[in-house]
């Protein structure tokens, strides 16, 4: 995750420990709005392999 945010290919919201000592990454205190807890699943292309089998049962499609 840090390697994405670091090619500037994404943002994360992680604890301040992750970012500490990090090169390129900058920690900004978030106060407000809460976070809400999301998970996603990052992928390229048409997910495959342990990707479709946890997406798989959430979209309702069948699993290879």
């Amino acid at each position: 995750m840090l390697e994405l945010v670091r090619s500037a290919l994404g943002l994360a919201l992680l604890p301040r420990s992750a970012a500490e000592g990090t090169a390129r990454v900058a920690a900004v205190p978030l106060t407000a709005p809460r976070p809400v807890h999301r998970t996603e699943v990052l992928h390229r292309g048409g997910a495959g392999g342990p990707a479709a089998v946890l997406i798989g049962p959430l979209t309702g499609a069948s699993v290879p």
